[in-house]
């Protein structure tokens, strides 16, 4: 088996494998619907391809194009069935807190994570359910790219199925701006947690809509105290607000971070979830077009005393691309 990947990818195709049982993620093949723990064969009704939108990820089965999702439901609950569904089903994928190499698929309204049943049962057939989160194995999944990259789907896609990507590597959903002109600039930050490498977080920059903010994040790092606390920008001590025009509409934005209006600085801020609170007072420059579980891993580093991160997390490399 190839090596387990954290770095999922839009467009990418991958078997998804119970980190307790070491079963598949096996859409059935004899009715389509129910969703359960089997051994790996490399069927297509085994393997899942991934898109993301709006910082959600959807996987639709190989076999028969459809996506993975709950059975029909009043409320959130534990017991709940994952099955096969033909509408697409918003998940979050974080990376487990005590194995960070496994990964968590849940939903993102409240804790609810996907479970084989029977706490891991490698039985052909074992059921997969939506429970809430314990550090159960059970609850916790590896994916590995598919050995087949040439599967396709067994149906035409529809405009609404279509997958936004530029390349394999790259995701680039439409998270905020509904234009994404060519000449928009690429950066990335390297980022480090404790001592072990996170990943890479690339942005776009708005410098269409707003041209002042983002040289002055190309121009990249604190040059006035060199340790992250100072504010100077390439416009002086602070610049004003250029616009409002891009909302905190979800997770991956870039923004500015501010002491009131007008106090525009070096600082800013990438948001984890939707923050319309922000709209009006704090300007969005950029969204993240690759690295989400990365932004995930930080936002899931434990705090402690005034909410500082228990470990340091940093920027070890950054740039334009």
């Amino acid at each position: 088996m190839s090596e387990s990947t954290t770095s999922i990818v839009a467009g990418g195709r991958y078997k998804i494998i119970n980190a307790k049982s070491g079963t598949a993620l096996d859409l059935s093949a004899t009715n389509g619907e129910k969703v359960c723990g089997w051994n790996f064969h490399g069927r297509e009704n085994q393997i899942w391809e991934a898109s993301e939108e709006n910082g959600f990820w959807h996987f639709r089965n190989v076999g028969n194009g459809k996506y993975l999702a709950l059975e029909p439901h009043q409320s959130l609950r534990d017991g709940l069935k994952v099955v096969g569904t033909n509408m697409r089903f918003n998940w979050h994928i974080w990376p487990d807190n005590k194995d960070p190499s496994t990964l968590r698929i849940l939903t993102p309204e409240h804790p609810f994570n996907l479970d084989l049943s029977g706490h891991g049962n490698a039985a052909g057939g074992t059921p997969v359910e939506l429970w809430g989160r314990w550090d159960g194995q059970n609850q916790t999944w590896r994916f590995y790219k598919s050995p087949n990259p040439e599967l396709a789907f067994s149906r035409s896609a529809s405009a609404n199925d279509l997958v936004r990507v530029s390349a394999p590597s790259t995701t680039t959903t439409t998270m905020a701006s509904t234009t994404t002109p060519t000449a928009r600039p690429i950066v990335f930050m390297d980022i480090q947690i404790g001592e072990t490498p996170a990943g890479r977080i690339k942005f776009e920059l708005f410098s269409d809509i707003v041209p002042k903010c983002a040289p002055n994040t190309e121009a990249g790092g604190d040059f006035l105290k060199g340790d992250g606390t100072g504010s100077f920008s390439i416009y002086g001590d602070k610049f004003p607000d250029e616009n409002f025009i891009e909302k905190h509409s979800g997770p991956g934005l870039l923004s500015m971070a501010n002491s009131g209006p007008g106090t525009n600085g070096c600082q800013f801020f990438v948001t984890t979830a939707k923050c319309d609170f922000l709209d009006g007072k704090h300007v969005v420059f950029g969204k993240v077009i690759d690295g989400m579980l990365t932004l995930r891993k930080i936002e899931n580093v434990p705090t402690g005393a005034n909410n500082r991160p228990k470990l340091a997390v940093k920027i070890t490399e950054c740039g334009e691309m």
